[in-house]
Formats: C-alpha cells, sequence, structure tokens
C-alpha cells in the first residue's frame, strides 16, 4: 500500500512538473509575442514618417534645416530618455514603464495626426523620440527576460522588419489613403491603443527594487561582465548604424537623383525596405554560427554594397544603388545580430535594460549625429561630395574593423607555444 502511495506521489509531482513546464512556455511564448508587436510599433512608427517629409515640402513650404530639426528633435529626445530612463523598468518594473511609453507615443500620434505646419511635427517627433527611448530598453529587456536567446534575436530583427514593413506600407498610404499627411498616424494610434490592453496579458518579469530616483540620473550603464564585449563589437556597429543613418536620411534623395528624379512618392518607403528587408533576411538565415563569424560577414558585406551606393549615385542607375543599399543592408543586419548575441547573455536581471539602453545610445548616436552633419555638408559641398566622404569614412572604419576580427581570430586559434 505504501508503495502505491509513493507511486502515485511520484506520478502527481512528474505530471505537476511538466504542467507547470508547459505553463511557463505558454507565458513566455506570449510575452515575446507581445511585447515584440509592441516594439514593432514603436521602431516602424520612427520610419511610418520618412515619405512625409516631401509632401511636407511641397504642401507646407517646410524648409530644409526644419525637416533636419524635425530628425534630429526626434533623435535627441530619445537619446535622452534612453539616458535618463534606461534603466527605470529594472527598478519600476517593464509594465508600469511600457503602460508610461505607451500613453506618450499615442500622444506624439494624435499630435502628428492633426499637424498643421512643420512646428507640428517637430512636437510631435519630440515627444516620439522620448516615448521610443524609454519603451526600447523596457522592451529589450522585457524579451530577454522572456528568452535570452529567442529575446535578443527579436530585438535585433524588429527593427529591420518594422522598418522596412512601415516606411513602405506608410508610402503606399501616401499615395492611395485619404488624408495622407495624418492618415498612418491614426492607425497607429489605433494600434498602440489595443497594445496598453495587451500588456494586461502577460505577468511582470522582475520584481520591484529601490532606487529608482537614483536612476534617473543621466548615465551608461554596462554591466562589468559585458565591458569587454561591448568594447569589440562597438566599431562593426557604429559602423553599420552609421551607414543605416546615411541610407535612410540622405539615401532617398540620392535614390531620386539615381532615378533622374522619376521615382514618385513610393521612393522614400521604398528606400527604408530595400535596406531593412535584406538585413532582416540575412538575421534569419543566419541564426546559428559564431557571433565573431557574423560580425565579419556583415563587414564584407558592407564593403560590398557601400561602393555600389556610390556608383549609383555617379553613373545615376537606380538599379545599382538599390542593389548596393540591398547588400549593405544585409551587413547591417548580420552586424546587428552578432553584437547582441555577443553582449545580451553577460547580463543578469535587473542589468538588462540598462545595457540595452547603453547599447541603443551608443547605435542611435551612430545613427543619427553623422547623417544629421551630413544633411548640412549637403547644403555647403553638394550632396555628392557629401556622400563621397560620409562613405569613405564608413568604409575605412568596416575595412578597420574587419582586420581587427581576424586579428583576435588569429588570436583565439593560434596554439600557446610552449618553452
Amino acid at each position: 500500500m505504501l508503495l502505491i502511495v509513493q507511486i502515485v506521489i511520484t506520478l502527481t509531482h512528474i505530471l505537476c512538473v511538466r504542467q507547470e513546464r508547459v505553463m511557463m512556455s505558454s507565458t513566455r511564448t506570449r510575452v515575446l509575442w507581445i511585447y515584440g508587436t509592441i516594439l514593432f510599433l514603436f521602431l516602424g512608427a520612427s520610419a511610418a514618417i520618412t515619405p512625409l517629409y516631401p509632401l511636407y515640402h511641397e504642401q507646407w513650404h517646410a524648409s530644409l534645416p526644419m525637416l533636419q530639426a524635425a530628425f534630429a528633435i526626434y533623435a535627441l529626445t530619445l537619446l535622452l530618455a534612453l539616458l535618463c530612463f534606461g534603466a527605470l523598468s529594472d527598478y519600476l518594473g517593464r509594465r508600469p514603464v511600457i503602460w508610461l511609453a505607451i500613453a506618450v507615443e499615442i500622444i506624439a500620434m494624435l499630435q502628428l495626426s492633426v499637424a498643421g505646419g512643420i512646428a507640428d511635427v517637430i512636437r510631435g517627433r519630440a515627444l516620439q523620440g522620448l516615448a521610443t527611448g524609454v519603451a526600447t530598453s523596457a522592451l529589450s529587456a522585457g524579451l530577454q527576460d522572456a528568452h535570452r536567446e529567442r529575446g535578443g534575436l527579436i530585438s535585433g530583427m524588429v527593427p529591420m522588419g518594422s522598418m522596412a514593413a512601415l516606411a513602405l506600407g506608410s508610402a503606399l498610404l501616401v499615395r492611395f489613403a485619404p488624408d495622407p499627411l495624418h492618415f498612418v498616424f491614426w492607425l497607429l494610434a489605433a494600434g498602440l491603443a489595443m497594445s496598453a490592453g495587451a500588456v494586461f496579458a502577460v505577468p511582470e518579469t522582475v520584481s520591484r527594487i529601490p532606487g529608482v530616483f537614483a536612476s534617473l540620473r543621466p548615465r551608461i550603464h554596462v554591466p562589468l561582465a559585458a565591458r569587454g564585449a561591448m568594447l569589440r563589437i562597438a566599431p562593426a556597429n557604429i559602423a553599420v548604424w552609421a551607414l543605416a543613418g546615411l541610407l535612410l536620411s540622405l539615401g532617398p534623395t540620392i535614390a531620386r537623383i539615381a532615378s533622374h528624379n522619376n521615382g514618385g512618392t513610393l521612393l522614400g518607403g521604398t528606400v527604408v525596405a530595400v535596406v531593412m528587408a535584406p538585413a532582416l533576411v540575412a538575421m534569419v538565415v543566419h541564426l546559428a554560427g559564431a557571433n565573431a563569424l557574423l560580425l565579419r560577414r556583415g563587414a564584407v558585406a558592407v564593403l560590398v554594397g557601400l561602393p555600389l551606393v556610390l556608383i549609383g549615385l555617379h553613373i545615376v542607375s537606380l538599379t545599382v544603388f538599390l542593389v548596393g543599399a540591398a547588400i549593405a543592408g544585409a551587413g547591417l543586419g548580420l552586424t546587428v545580430q552578432g553584437a547582441l548575441r555577443t553582449i545580451v547573455p553577460l547580463a543578469e536581471a535587473h542589468e538588462r535594460a540598462g545595457l540595452a539602453a547603453s547599447y541603443f545610445v551608443m547605435s542611435y548616436l551612430a545613427f543619427s549625429a553623422p547623417a544629421f552633419v551630413a544633411g548640412f555638408a549637403v547644403r555647403a559641398g553638394g550632396l555628392r561630395a557629401t556622400t563621397d566622404a560620409y562613405v569613405a569614412l564608413l568604409l575605412l572604419l568596416t575595412a578597420l574593423t574587419l582586420r581587427g576580427l581576424s586579428r583576435d581570430e588569429a588570436s583565439d586559434t593560434c596554439p600557446v607555444r610552449s618553452r
């Protein structure tokens, strides 16, 4: 009789453990889907405005400096949010910070949906940058809480897919939908409102800890275990995000010249999609493989693609330009995946938001600052000369990165000589 009782208890324990594992797996999957979708909306919304800039110029007579201000204010407030609020969810929890970010983003979308001039757009972009900075670190950390490897992959893949999809979708709405200057923002506001409700369906993944006010001091927080890895991936990461800044800011203008000004309203969205879609495909194809190998292949793709971008500009060939942008975009995806896979496993649960914020500060600085400077350089030296100088610097940095990776691999594989 006692033996039967022990067997029943053992079987019950096995079934309970199995059921608990199934429930944990289901919960993790739900967190990955919901947080991944919200991240998709936030980062895609940042690219949805790209096809509208020519309309702001044509219909509102917005000057180039004002359009550059709309680009710069978004990057500035995003970086300030990452510096001040990047680690906030490590202390308050993921869900409250995500709800706060969604609320601010909805206000930003409503501001853009009723904008009557470029000043309204600048105010909306300022709020959008603030919301995106708060959301990015919290969502990335929440994804990694659910699953370190898959969460890191989603954090890297979503920006590429969302920017490609929503930039192209926005361009189609500009072409075919009513009220082209505002319609896309109404849709985004509605999607964000629904996503706020979806957050109730996921559990909190970290407990609250003291020190929330101290965490608001502007700082870069990289856990000690991840500092060496962050320094190793920095050159390659800076190079590809500066490349993305070039192609997403000056790319539509370059493409318009390469197409003899025949691109129409779809061209801006097409350029973003041509860069980001291959980046996403490259990440999916290379889910396996050593991190250093991904970084090296990414650098090679950039070294092949960027010269084609320049050739397309100088011989006025849209096809050559787009092929080069696609190859360079694949390099962007491989490098980002290799970088994230290198640093993500090195942070503990209450360090992940701070690490994610630090990574995105580095990335968005590389994305925005050189492109912003290049926008003013175009006015002084012309588009071709500016693009030539920009691409030359990126090629140099990428070549140095590739050389450094090769040296690191050689030192890792070199056998130690015995005396």
